[in-house]
């Protein structure tokens, strides 16, 4: 039957026949069937569950519902292994719902959202004017329901309007905005930094310095501050900002990250600086101080100074500020002179000074005039040199020299009058002075030459061999035998001969060299013998020639060689003819040596033997090769007085075996190397203990005697070498076996082995302890079963193992078993910290007044108090400095928590705060002089700043009335640039300091320009300062 084959138009068949019943029959069991596998897969309503991390959510955690086919979770639509129930969820990970078989076909994926702690910074700072406005509502967090605690868990949330501690961590927590859990909390340290105004006079007074101009950085206020231009500018000013005169500026205190939100207003007044001017330079010619006696120096200096300064410098000057200098004090050797005009008359401006530099220029000095000679050879000079007086430097000559300076060259320069001239510096005049000159000329000896004679040649005239036309009036030296210029080569000597013409007057004479070689006769020197062994090197026949010979000649007959030297091994012996010719035509000269050549030694070959120490007596001749010559000497001398080596008594080395040569022939040797082996030691027997905790060790270092290295052991350790090791190889005995060789027999040594047990002290420990707790034994610390019979060190107070805690102090105790004489001492250790009674001192009591600083109530308590504790209740700072401007008076309590079963300790401070009565702040009062018409009288009190007491007194250069108001009377005060400075008392009758205040009082002197003056000049006058004609007491400054 073919189900899937039927038609279309049968499934609407009134009548289905019987094949076609059956066929949807089997489809309808199939559809069943598979509809009730697929619908016993788990199923789960929520496809993102979310939990908090406080919650540590699992595999387990997820909800789904088991459908009869079970409940498995999936990493992947493919995975074949099931997560255990007890794997933690990943926030944002996806898992996968499928039955435990895990063959529901398609997994149903779950995204899992965790919520953790709120974002935010772990540091906040927090910036306010007073302490009570950080609160909690000023902490910063991210997340859902903020709330703020105290600790990381559990707790109650704090109320917004908690204040904040500073110094102190603070925890924020936020719950899950779906289920409403808790998360983890974020932790937050935070510090709280007050900020208050800062405290300044209202108005400060500058110098307007134009050195060193004030500028913002000159300010003064209390703290760290930032300055603006107005109350609410956002701009702050760069502290080297130039200050501005009547500019009201206005500064905030700053702690960083914080500013005050309130400023001080500052106000500025910058009074003038002392003007002496510029710094000026005046000149004048040596000449002229005696035609001009007098000059002004004020007329020197540069820019508008004041008429008010005073002059200093090396002399005294007359006029005041004009500074009159008189030139009879003056000279050039004394120059320059510095004079200096110092203006000190604007108050809190530092005085300033400027300089006049007086120069006296010194007159032009040519000298005095000179002749001078030259020789014509002469080298060189400067005619500067010649002239008389001290004559300057930088002058010039007419007419030039060839020189183009004043050096006069006496081969190129004509002789005559040469003017030197040294210009006036400036306007000064200028100077000159002569130097006659005179040449005179040199004399000849003409150009030397070289000549060579024959010993036998002919006299010769030596003026004849000069050149370039010598003066016939020159002598010659050294002196000839002929007794003029004429040479004799028989009888005068080769060398060197002079020629000299003498100078004219003081110039220098002249002379030239005539360099005569005389070659002498030949000579071949005198006949003699020469003797050579046939194993001689080659010799040149030269060397035996007797005399004084000349190189260069010729022998015969003719050598093997080609020279003169002889070579026994080929050259016969003989007589050789030695022949020398001279140069040019000189006589030839001949010599004879007569050769002989006598045989040669044979010592032999050098040999080599080696024998054993017990080997027979042996003949050393016998091991030389090569057919030696008999009747040869051993050296060194062997025990027997001849050749005869004996092993047992002669030693190891060298020997040499020498035939003596005769006069003609040297001396030969030849050599034996005997080589003797010892007997071999294996050392002697000997006992080795060992405990069984022993590094392993080398028997072999237990041999006595000196054993050879090199031998076996036996039987074999576990090392495969010599080296025992306690804790693997057995005790017993240990044979030690050096082999022999072909020569020498093999010997053998024994070592016994003993091994002793190990002690055991147990295993170290630490223990801590209350200073108040009982005695205890140290060795009940020790764990793994130690021996008992131990000593104790360092002692403890009982003698024994038994520790005090109230008398033994702290530290490392160690348990020592003493070792045997095999085994070393052995030692464990326990190290026992005492906790010391805890002591929060004694009770104390403070007074402060109400502006003291801040201190710390530590201090106060008695006895020897511990640190590290904490005080209640708590102090503004968080810690133990209590502020009398912050915190209240009171009890406060120190207490010390004791750790473990240490008790706690507590002592208290009693807290009194006095009042404090203020003087308020400086403050300045200026007026105009003519302003005092309207204003004759001011009260101190109204000028003072910051609230000042009533309570105080005045003081200063005028009396006042009206008690704490200080009523002044400005008509009794003196117009002056001089401030008058007025100091207010306050006295505290408690414990606060006496507070003071000043007002300054500045009457500024009207302005004057004096009266009315007149003055008639001449053309040619020196330049006047006009502020000194005007009539009455005229101020400086004006235009």
């Amino acid at each position: 039957m073919d189900c899937l084959n039927i038609k279309n138009t049968q499934i609407f068949e009134r009548r289905f026949s019987q094949p076609l019943r059956t066929c949807f029959l089997l489809l309808f069991v199939f559809f069943i069937g598979s509809h009730f596998s697929f619908a016993q897969c788990p199923s789960i309503d929520d496809t993102n569950p979310s939990f908090c991390d406080l919650d540590s959510p699992t595999i387990g955690s997820l909800s789904a519902t088991d459908n009869g086919s079970g409940v498995a979770w999936f990493s992947s639509l493919v995975s074949t292994i099931p997560l255990s129930s007890g794997q933690a969820l990943v926030n944002g990970q996806t898992y996968f719902l499928d039955n435990s078989a895990g063959n529901c076909g398609s997994r149903i994926p779950v995204t899992v959202n965790i919520s953790t702690a709120p974002t935010g910074q772990n540091f906040q700072g927090v910036c306010v004017s007073s302490p009570a406005d950080a609160t909690v509502a000023i902490l910063n967090a991210n997340g859902n329901n903020i709330q703020w605690f105290t600790a990381p868990f559990g707790g109650t949330p704090l109320s917004l309007t908690t204040v904040l501690t500073s110094n102190t961590i603070y925890y924020a927590g936020q719950t899950n905005p779906i289920t409403g859990c808790p998360t983890s909390r974020l932790p937050v340290f935070v510090v709280v930094n007050v900020i208050t105004i800062p405290v300044g006079e209202s108005v400060q007074v500058f110098c307007n310095d134009s050195t060193n101009p004030p500028t913002v950085n000159d300010l003064v206020a209390s703290g760290n501050n930032n300055w603006y231009l107005s109350n609410n500018s956002p701009l702050v000013l760069p502290p080297n900002t130039p200050l501005v005169d009547g500019q009201t500026y206005y500064g905030t205190t700053t702690v960083p990250p914080c500013e005050s939100t309130q400023r001080l207003a500052v106000t500025v007044n910058l009074i003038p600086e002392n003007d002496p001017g510029e710094n000026g330079n005046l000149n004048i010619c040596e000449s002229d101080l005696l035609t001009s006696p007098t000059v002004n120096l004020w007329d020197s200096l540069g820019g508008t100074p004041s008429n008010l300064g005073v002059w200093s410098g090396t002399f005294t000057l007359s006029n005041g500020s004009l500074g009159t200098l008189n030139f009879s004090n003056l000279s050039f050797e004394g120059s320059p002179y510095v004079f200096t005009y110092t203006v000190d008359n604007s108050p809190l401006c530092p005085p300033r000074s400027a300089t006049v530099t007086v120069t006296v220029i010194k007159n032009a000095i040519a000298g005095v005039d000179a002749t001078q000679t030259f020789c014509a050879s002469d080298a060189p000079t400067d005619l500067f040199t010649f002239l008389g007086g001290n004559p300057d430097v930088g002058g010039t000559w007419s007419p030039p020299l060839a020189s183009g300076t004043g050096v006069f060259n006496p081969a190129i320069d004509l002789e005559g009058i040469y003017t030197y001239t040294v210009l006036g510096a400036q306007s000064c005049p200028s100077d000159s002075a002569n130097v006659v000159v005179t040449v005179i000329k040199n004399v000849n000896a003409g150009t030397g030459n070289n000549i060579t004679l024959c010993e036998s040649d002919a006299s010769i005239d030596l003026f004849s061999i000069l050149t370039d036309n010598p003066d016939l009036d020159g002598t010659w030296s050294p002196a000839l035998n002929s007794g003029t210029g004429i040479f004799n080569p028989a009888v005068d000597a080769a060398g060197t001969y002079t020629y000299t013409v003498p100078g004219i007057q003081f110039c220098p004479s002249d002379a030239a060299i005539i360099i005569v070689d005389v070659i002498p006769n030949a000579n071949a020197g005198v006949d003699a013998n020469a003797n050579f062994c046939e194993s001689d090197s080659p010799t040149d026949l030269f060397t035996f020639l007797g005399g004084n010979p000349d190189v260069g000649g010729t022998w015969s007959p003719s050598l093997a060689s080609g020279t003169g030297v002889f070579n026994p091994l080929v050259d016969t012996a003989g007589i050789y003819t030695y022949t020398v010719t001279n140069d040019i035509s000189c006589l030839p000269d001949a010599a004879e040596v007569s050769v002989s050549i006598f045989q040669n030694l044979n010592p032999g070959i050098d040999g080599s033997i080696t024998l054993c120490e017990n080997d027979a007596l042996v003949d050393l001749f016998t091991f030389l090769t090569g057919n030696p010559d008999a009747g040869g000497t051993w050296s060194p001398t062997l025990s027997s007085g001849t050749g005869i080596f004996d092993p047992s008594v002669d030693a190891s080395g060298i020997y040499t075996y020498t035939l003596t040569g005769s006069p003609s022939c040297p001396s030969v040797s030849a050599v034996v190397e005997v080589t003797v082996i010892d007997n071999l030691s294996a050392g002697i027997d000997d006992v080795a203990n060992f405990c069984e905790s022993d590094s392993p060790s080398d028997l072999f270092a237990f041999l006595g005697g000196a054993p050879d290295l090199g031998g076996t052991w036996s039987p074999a350790l576990s090392s495969g070498t010599g080296i025992f090791n306690p804790a693997v190889d057995l005790p017993g005995v240990y044979t030690y076996i050096v082999s022999g060789n072909s020569l020498c027999p093999s010997d053998s040594a024994t070592i016994t082995v003993m091994v002793s047990s190990n002690l055991n002290p147990g295993i170290s420990n630490t223990a801590t302890l209350c200073e108040n707790d009982a005695p205890v034994d140290l060795f009940t610390f020790l764990t793994g079963n130690p021996d008992v019979g131990g000593e104790w060190s360092p002692t403890l107070s009982s003698g024994t193992g038994v520790f005090n805690p109230s008398v033994d102090p702290s530290g490392v105790y160690f348990y020592t078993l003493s070792g045997s004489a095999t085994c070393s001492p052995v030692f464990s250790m326990v190290e026992i910290t005492v906790i010391d009674n805890l002591n929060a001192g004694d009770n104390g009591n403070v007074t402060f007044c109400e502006n003291e600083v801040p201190t710390d109530l530590f201090s106060v308590l008695g006895g020897n108090p511990d640190l590290g504790g904490v005080w209640s209740p708590t102090l503004s700072s968080g810690t133990g400095i209590f502020n009398p401007a912050l915190d209240v008076a009171g009890v406060y309590t120190y207490t010390h928590v004791g750790q473990g079963s240490c008790p706690s300790d507590s002592a208290t401070v009693t807290v009194t705060i006095d009042p404090f009565l203020n003087a308020g702040e400086n403050g300045v009062f200026t007026i105009c002089q003519d302003d005092l018409i309207t204003t004759n009288t001011i009260n101190l009190f109204d000028n003072l700043n910051a609230s000042p007491s009533t309570t105080g007194t005045w003081a200063g250069p005028q009396n006042t009335i009206n008690g704490y108001l200080g009523t002044l009377n400005l008509l009794a005060l003196t117009p002056s640039t001089t401030p008058y400075v007025f100091t207010y008392t306050v006295i505290n009758s408690n414990s606060c300091p006496t507070s003071q205040a000043t007002v300054t009082v500045l009457i500024s002197p009207k302005v004057n320009a004096g009266t009315d003056g007149t003055i008639t000049l001449c053309k040619n006058d020196t330049p006047k300062n006009l502020l000194q004609y005007l009539g009455g007491n005229p101020s400086t400054g004006g235009t």
